[in-house]
């Protein structure tokens, strides 16, 4: 087995090619059909270790579970096409707790996104988000209900697109909330917050490894079909979301940070290390990260068969 650092791949390649430019390099099995399970260690200070098992069958993602403090819930996903249609999550002792549902258009994208989440078997909240398409844009409107049906939220987000069909901007419906970011050879270069808040509000740069990215490594893959990477970010809303774009590109991620504009001291921070087998599939994935000097570590597990 070996193992990969983008510090070691920029060293071997100065010493064993005639120049030392950025070329990726495919050794990795770029569709490893045969991925049955990934394992996700998780330890985050002072708050215990997680574990998250996704089991595949077929190239999709039908089941996640979930265990904590001896606890264990499940997600069942149901497929149509090779996408995730319907997300089922349940208690250890098997009560349903929630489901998302999703449709797609024609050319696989995501066009509506509903959340239920029930007690008890008695509907408690409702969110209901609908992709809308133009040539460049998906605008997103969201709107969250209540026990009995009232909305109770209303929000909408428009996520611009480059001509390589990558997000580059996600503006909230109010234009205050602004993120943006920029590419290099598909992937994510960098990223600002603007509108947050003076304790949220920053920028984020991201190395890469010169491996080009698997499949079992972009593992939503798995999930959302050929528009992943779209349909994955148009869900996401939350403040520190635009990461994930990095995790979405040509080549394995190595490391990020992420510092607030009021005070660049103050840092979110990830190093990332990979090993593969003999065949070139990945089988080890290290994830160190620090949030604001809290550790929040991963290691991530590859099983094939």
């Amino acid at each position: 087995m070996k193992t990969f650092t983008h510090v070691l791949s920029i060293v071997f390649l100065c010493l064993f090619s005639f120049s030392c430019e950025n070329e990726n390099i495919n050794n990795s099995d770029s569709s490893p059909g045969n991925l049955i399970l990934i394992i996700e260690s998780i330890n985050i200070a002072n708050s215990g270790d997680q574990t998250i098992t996704y089991s595949y069958n077929n190239n999709q993602n039908t089941q996640k579970v979930y265990s904590f403090n001896n606890n264990t819930n499940y997600t069942l996903n149901t497929f149509d096409n090779d996408l995730v249609v319907l997300s089922d999550y349940y208690d250890e002792t098997d009560v349903i707790m929630s489901s998302t549902i999703y449709s797609y258009d024609s050319l696989g994208r995501m066009i509506s996104h509903n959340y239920l989440e029930v007690n008890a078997g008695v509907l408690i909240l409702k969110t209901e988000m609908l992709m809308n398409y133009t040539a460049n844009q998906i605008i997103v409107s969201k709107i969250t209900y209540d026990v009995n049906g009232i909305p109770t939220e209303n929000d909408l987000a428009t996520f611009t697109l480059n001509s390589d069909n990558l997000i580059i901007k996600r503006e909230s419906g109010d234009g205050l909330r602004i993120s943006e970011a920029t590419y290099n050879n598909g992937n994510l270069a960098t990223y600002t917050n603007s509108g947050f808040g003076d304790y949220d509000d920053g920028y984020g740069t991201f190395t890469y490894t010169n491996e080009l990215a698997s499949d079992s490594y972009q593992k939503d893959k798995y999930l959302f079909g050929s528009e992943w990477r779209n349909n994955v970010m148009i869900q996401k809303w939350y403040l520190y979301s635009f990461k994930a774009l990095a995790e979405q590109g040509t080549n394995y991620l190595s490391s990020y940070s992420y510092k607030l504009s009021i005070d660049s001291s103050e840092a979110v921070s990830l190093n990332a290390i990979y090993e593969w087998n003999d065949n070139g599939q990945l089988m080890t994935q290290t994830k160190n990260k620090l949030f604001f000097n809290s550790p929040h570590n991963r290691v991530l597990t590859y099983q094939y068969q």
